[in-house]
């Protein structure tokens, strides 16, 4: 049986992989701003699609629980979109600007899920709905100005992905603790 105990050191410690996933991600963009879309989709497939793995990862572990589909189903969001970028390196940056943004909305909206039903079981949910609204907010700036050009493009996401990385570690720091303190 679960106890919040094993779910939130679980969860943390995930929440803390997708942060220095995204990290990782944002510093690799940073220093390479200019290569060619194809290369932004494969690096964005790569961190969708290792984002998606960790959070199916964590929904299945919480399959118990009344909201464990959010994580679950953020995951598949997130599979889908690195698995689309894959096939798709060459597509022209309005359709890839939409498949970024598409996908950081939803992902934003399950986040923010998660965030509600983690409310219920401990205080510092509140960096998770900090990084939902954020992924939403990203997503609604990249549908308003899908044509700004690559290079805006590649340093929007290299900063999304830095600052979100940087909210997911310190949550799940926070939850970690949280866990500790409770055993």
């Amino acid at each position: 049986m679960l106890t919040i105990d094993s779910v939130l050191a679980r969860y943390s410690s995930t929440l803390v992989a997708r942060g220095f996933i995204a990290i990782l991600f944002a510093v690799v963009t940073f220093l390479w701003p200019g290569p060619a879309i194809g290369v932004l989709a494969i690096l964005f497939g790569a961190y969708a699609f290792v984002d998606g793995i960790g959070a199916i990862i964590a929904g299945l572990e919480r399959i118990g629980d009344p909201k464990w589909w959010a994580a679950f189903l953020g995951g598949i969001v997130s599979v889908v979109a690195g698995l689309l970028a894959f096939m798709l390196p060459g597509t022209a940056i309005v359709a890839f600007v939409w498949l970024i943004a598409t996908w950081a909305i939803a992902r934003g909206v399950l986040d923010l899920v998660a965030a509600r039903w983690l409310r219920r079981m401990a205080e510092g949910e509140s960096m998770l709905a900090l990084a939902g609204v954020l992924s939403i907010g990203f997503g609604v700036l990249l549908l308003t100005y899908p044509t700004t050009g690559a290079i805006f493009v590649v340093w929007w996401v290299a900063g999304y992905a830095l600052f979100f990385g940087i909210v997911l570690v310190i949550c799940g720091l926070r939850l970690q603790r949280l866990a500790r303190l409770n055993t």
